[in-house]
């Protein structure tokens, strides 16, 4: 029985690092689309105040300081979410969870159960990945005991394609916008 318990514990550490892993990955990546998206809208705000100089429109001065509004929210959201920082103590917790592996690969395994409290105590330290990172370890996985049901499958695209969908509509919306402004104007 000691033995199927550091066996659980074994995958139970792998499947979670892997998790915190894409995770911390996940936010990463989306710290850095939210940085790009800061200096995309703020070229755009500079690109319209500038036509609406220019031009004398009050069209392009409206989007302008509609713009500037959504770059003000954008800029606190990216400051109050602090994507990079959760993404460094994911990170953190990962290195922590390979540490515990190795240490839980040498252990007698009457000690099986203080490697199990380490872990649960790591759990506590950073916040849970997302069903989406669990979705990539499995869709990676050669065990056959974990690969995705179809539901999983479905799930996990369907995440995927909204990430990029969402994605592409933030960028596209003020080209969109600024087109609309000058054809409609």
């Amino acid at each position: 029985m000691e033995r199927d318990l550091k066996e659980k514990l074994e995958r139970n550490i792998w499947i979670t690092r892997k998790c915190r892993i894409n995770a911390s990955e996940r936010l990463l990546k989306s710290a850095k689309f939210v940085e790009f998206l800061n200096v995309y809208y703020s070229i755009f705000v500079i690109t319209l105040s500038l036509l609406s100089l220019i031009q004398h429109n009050d069209q392009f001065s409206f989007a302008s300081i509609v713009l500037s509004i959504a770059l003000t929210i954008s800029i606190v959201y990216a400051n109050t979410t602090g994507l990079r920082d959760r993404s460094t103590v994911l990170k953190q917790n990962y290195i922590d969870l390979q540490v515990l592996l190795d240490q839980l690969f040498y252990i007698e395994t009457e000690k099986v159960l203080t490697v199990s409290d380490k872990y649960a105590e790591l759990l506590k330290l950073s916040e849970n990945h997302l069903s989406i990172d669990l979705y990539r370890v499995k869709s990676t996985s050669s065990d056959t005991n974990f690969k995705m049901d179809r539901i999983e499958w479905v799930k996990y695209i369907l995440l995927v394609l909204w990430d990029c969908l969402w994605r592409l509509f933030l960028v596209a919306v003020p080209v969109i916008g600024t087109i609309y402004l000058f054809f409609a104007g």
